[in-house]
């Protein structure tokens, strides 16, 4: 399985189970709590459900040199719902 399966195969479930599938912010941004979808509706009265992929970079001084495995980039899919208000 690609990478590309993997996430239209995460997309599709989290669909099925009535969230939104959003588009990936790109930003340094750090994490995917950060992704503004994450907070768009959450104040409203009515639940909001929502999965988006989300790129993580680590900042240009992270910990990459003293850990040469470890990568600058990572990506993690996240499903977040707000409850009613």
């Amino acid at each position: 399985m690609t990478l590309q399966e993997l996430i239209a195969a995460l997309d599709g479930s989290w669909a099925a189970q009535g969230c939104v599938v959003a588009p990936a912010y790109d930003l340094k941004v750090g994490t995917g709590r950060m992704h503004p979808i994450a907070s768009f509706r959450s104040l409203g009265p009515r639940p909001w459900r929502v999965a988006h992929l989300q790129p993580a970079r680590r900042p240009a001084g992270g910990r990459c040199g003293q850990n040469p495995g470890q990568m600058q980039r990572s990506y993690q899919y996240e499903g977040q719902e707000s409850a009613q208000a």
